[in-house]
């Protein structure tokens, strides 16, 4: 099995007006052994909290830490946030952050022919892969809004600096109640125009800290799946389209190779309505799997 990789970032249409930075940020690679031969293929994504400090710096740490733990081998869902922590860490240390710049989430997909291949979201965000078939599933990761916030509020999702405190202040913000159900995640088919869930899981909040990890089996990834890409939720603020459908447009891929990842998601963002388009940062990375 062979590996295309790419990875796109946008700020959103308001940071075009105030000249801020972009929060979100993204990073893809493949992993080679000494003869150069494709190991694994790896997709990183993150998203700076909008309403934190200068977070596109916790942003990249997320994404330098997932990638030091990927490199280490046989990555899990618990060395990705160590390694991530130690990263925001060091930021925090040598480029005198602070916590408020820290909090960002954290996404991966990794695919390994050989062992474990695996989504992971951490926060709000999603995954999804499309078969050689061209169907398009897509995991959905949402937090619910902090207790006794207004509707107009946004949700609220766990950064994984808050595995620092023991999530104490996060879960006393969101009510205090382990059992109350505060992260849903959800399967979705896609298709022009329209959606439908398959799956559903209500996660209590006890049970939702940290990452959520979706297991493929690794032989049926590689014999029906093509390509697969994970992003930040960008795709609830794209002006003038379903919440859902920037996801399918973002994997509608004509071809592949080469920055296939930047072309589609510039292409369909331009159609919608060029630098507008996007209320919200986007970032993005995908995996293509070239079968030989």
């Amino acid at each position: 099995m062979l590996f295309e990789v790419d990875h796109f970032t946008q700020p959103g249409w308001a940071r075009t007006l105030d000249f801020t930075s972009c929060q979100d940020a993204a990073l893809s690679g493949i992993v080679k052994d000494r003869d150069g031969q494709h190991k694994a293929a790896y997709a990183l994504w993150s998203d700076g909290c909008g309403s934190g400090g200068a977070t596109e710096h916790g942003a990249e740490a997320m994404i330098g830490g997932g990638r030091r733990a990927i490199l280490k081998g046989n990555p899990t869902a618990q060395s990705l946030q160590t390694y991530q922590l130690i990263a925001a860490g060091s930021d925090m240390a040598t480029k005198a952050l602070t916590e408020d710049d820290m909090l960002a989430t954290g996404g991966v997909l990794y695919v390994n022919p050989t062992g474990r291949s695996f989504a992971a979201i951490d926060g709000d965000g999603f995954a999804a892969w499309r078969t050689r078939g061209g169907d398009v599933f897509a995991l959905i990761s949402e937090w619910a809004k902090l207790a006794g916030a207004k509707d107009s509020d946004s949700s609220a999702p766990c950064y994984p600096w808050y595995a620092m405190s023991n999530y104490a202040d996060f879960i006393d913000a969101h009510g205090g109640d382990l059992k109350a159900k505060k992260r849903k995640m959800t399967i979705h088919r896609l298709w022009e125009g329209g959606s439908e869930i398959v799956d559903e899981l209500d996660l209590a909040l006890g049970e939702a800290l940290g990452y959520f990890t979706f297991e493929f089996d690794t032989e049926t990834l590689l014999a029906e799946v093509e390509y697969l890409i994970g992003g930040t939720d960008f795709h609830e603020q794209v002006q003038g389209m379903d919440s859902l459908q920037p996801i399918f447009e973002a994997i509608s891929f004509r071809s592949g190779g080469k920055n296939f990842v930047r072309r589609r998601a510039s292409r369909f963002l331009a159609r919608e309505n060029g630098a507008k388009a996007n209320l919200d940062d986007a970032g993005l990375a995908g995996i293509q799997l070239i079968a030989q």
